[in-house]
């Protein structure tokens, strides 16, 4: 699938648009055919198009200069990154389950690697996202994580600071400070806050 948009009208028409059914533009690879639908669900959110770190929704200032140094997703820590995570300081930004599980490889890490620190920055103050369920989640793998980060945090293995909306970014030395509502200094970023959708194929839409 290639393109939406509405079948018949195009993006500046608003009379009656909702009475047109959706047109789908797809690459079957021999062709290309047009497709009809009355709804469509973005499920389109993918690993090339991450959320920025800016709390804005905009990228934070500096986070361009950084993005190699940033990992966006869960990065490999146990495995291939392993080198690049042990034996510094690594800040994990975000409160969903990636990043949960970036916390539990870097914790693993610190059982061999007693130099890695951990810190750990939240937009929101509400934790039950993550923390919730335990044995009773219906997904006792979910509820699993959930225990064990919370477990990190209460035992002051990862040091955790809510309410942290980031900034900026700057070089100091050899480290990256993320500016937020304080200067959190580390070495490294695991940024697990999301994936946007891929907005090339809608641009029609409205």
């Amino acid at each position: 699938m290639t393109a939406i948009s509405r079948h018949g009208v195009d993006k500046v028409v608003s009379r009656a648009r909702e009475a047109h059914p959706f047109v789908l533009s797809v690459n079957t690879g021999a062709d290309i055919r047009r497709d009809l639908a009355r709804a469509i669900i973005d499920a389109s959110g993918t690993w090339s198009t991450p959320n920025p770190l800016g709390a804005s929704g905009l990228p934070a200032i500096g986070e361009a200069e950084f993005r190699s140094q940033i990992a966006y997703g869960i990065p490999d820590i146990l495995g291939r990154d392993r080198a690049i995570y042990a034996g510094v300081t690594t800040l994990v930004i975000g409160s969903g389950h990636s990043a949960g599980n970036a916390l539990l490889e870097l914790a693993e890490l610190a059982k061999t690697e007693p130099r890695t620190s951990i810190l750990w920055a939240t937009r929101g103050a509400d934790l039950a996202r993550i923390f919730s369920g335990g044995d009773s989640d219906q997904l006792p793998a979910r509820g699993e994580l959930g225990a064990n980060v919370k477990e990190l945090v209460d035992s002051e293995r990862v040091k955790l600071r809510t309410g942290f909306a980031v900034l900026a970014l700057r070089a100091e030395y050899d480290r990256i400070v993320v500016k937020g509502e304080t200067a959190t200094a580390c070495a490294g970023l695991a940024r697990s806050t999301g994936l946007s959708p891929r907005r090339d194929s809608d641009r029609t839409c409205r």
